[in-house]
């Protein structure tokens, strides 16, 4: 008998053009392959349709279909604990039991419980720590989360500094009481790497509830065969709004003038929306860079590269924009950060370096040869097939799912 299985979403993810929507469209793939699946999205960006819309059949780009249901609007991350008392009747009505602490906090999040009632699931995922507690209190046997990272360490990096400390306290409290309240209540807890669910593990999570279900990239993403590597040719992208991403361009854009004075001619291409006005004036003044804003055919910017760049300081789980350079077969030059949770090895799947002399050198170097990492990229890339592609996460949902099912 197929299951019936709900995927609640922070927001429509098609198309997937970062990284958070293809982390969601691959593992929606991977649920679809297990049975009747239907997406309940909290801010329904991919269709312009109201919340009384009916539901639309929707397929999957790489394999597999379902049925939207959209609540235009619901944002998962307004406020931290507010309460909404119609909220709370509405999903009482439908038959969900919403303790006090977890009372929804506007009247149309007390709407998507009760569509999440009237669904009768199987099995419910949430997309995200944020989201768990819509998994947590649905009526249905079997209730997950999947994490994209560790979140309440990742706030306590202070990654969202542009949010403010207050905003940012008041978020992180929330993360962690979700990790210690809700997380036990589950039947599974789903991570990206092993080290997030070691963290799960020592704040109370039962050891045998937790699973790897790791990020990774569809096949369309791995390029096939050696390409000519360019000499004198980099990219870094990734989206610009996001503060990790801005702190590592800021990074890069110090060490970058050296680079290009003992290169001339060399060029370094930046690709990705949201470029802070501040940050994007920085690249303008600076000789050897582009900056070439969203880019939709990102394989044909990679086979135009001869190095990916990879500079990251701070972020949580894996990085989906180094798993993208690991499959183009490119050379990778990343810091550590870049690299966590991927088992990329220095000198042979990748050049990490995190000290910024160091980066520096190393930049020079690939830009100068790249051919000359040809081997390693090519490594990376058979890793990625091994352990990221889309076959690997189907793998891995199966057997969580086999194991719900005893």
């Amino acid at each position: 008998m197929s299951l019936r299985i709900v995927h609640v979403v922070a927001h429509g993810f098609l198309p997937p053009h970062d990284g958070g929507r293809l982390k969601a469209a691959c593992l929606a793939t991977a649920l679809a392959r297990c049975g009747d699946l239907h997406w309940v999205s909290l801010d329904d960006d991919h269709r312009a349709r109201g919340a009384g819309a009916p539901p639309a059949g929707l397929d999957l780009p790489w394999g597999g279909s379902g049925t939207w249901h959209g609540f235009m609007g619901q944002s998962a991350k307004r406020r931290p604990f507010p309460r909404s008392v119609g909220g709370w009747l509405r999903a009482a009505r439908a038959g969900v039991r919403l303790p006090l602490p977890w009372m929804p906090y506007s009247e149309r999040h007390g709407e998507v419980q009760a569509a999440l009632a009237r669904l009768r699931p199987d099995l419910v995922v949430a997309d995200e720590t944020l989201l768990a507690p819509f998994a947590a209190f649905a009526p249905a046997k079997w209730r997950v989360v999947h994490t994209h990272n560790h979140d309440a360490a990742l706030l306590a990096q202070e990654v969202f500094a542009a949010g403010g400390r207050g905003h940012q306290a008041r978020a992180a409290a929330r993360l962690v009481r979700i990790e210690r309240e809700i997380f036990p209540r589950l039947d599974q807890v789903w991570g990206v790497r092993e080290a997030d669910l070691e963290a799960y593990r020592a704040g109370g999570v039962d050891g045998s509830k937790l699973f790897l279900a790791p990020n990774v990239i569809p096949d369309p993403c791995f390029l096939d065969g050696e390409a000519p590597l360019p000499p004198g040719r980099a990219v870094f992208f990734g989206s610009l709004w996001y503060p990790p991403n801005q702190d590592a361009l800021a990074w890069l854009l110090d060490l970058w003038p050296p680079v290009a004075a003992a290169l001339p001619g060399a060029r370094l291409t930046l690709a990705g929306r949201g470029c802070p006005g501040a940050l994007e004036a920085r690249v303008r003044a600076t000789p050897g860079l582009d900056l070439a804003g969203f880019v939709p055919d990102l394989a044909s910017l990679l086979r135009a590269s001869g190095v990916a760049v990879i500079p990251l300081r701070a972020g949580g789980g894996t990085k989906i924009k180094t798993l993208e350079a690991m499959a183009a077969g490119l050379p990778i030059l990343a810091t550590s950060v870049a690299a966590e949770g991927l088992g990329l090895r220095d000198g042979e799947h990748a050049v990490i370096r995190d000290e910024p002399e160091a980066f520096r050198e190393a930049l020079a170097a690939m830009l100068r040869e790249p051919g000359a990492w040809r081997a390693m990229g090519l490594r990376a890339r058979d890793l990625a097939r091994e352990r990221f592609s889309q076959a690997a996460l189907d793998a891995a949902v199966g057997r969580a799912v086999d194991a719900l099912r005893g």
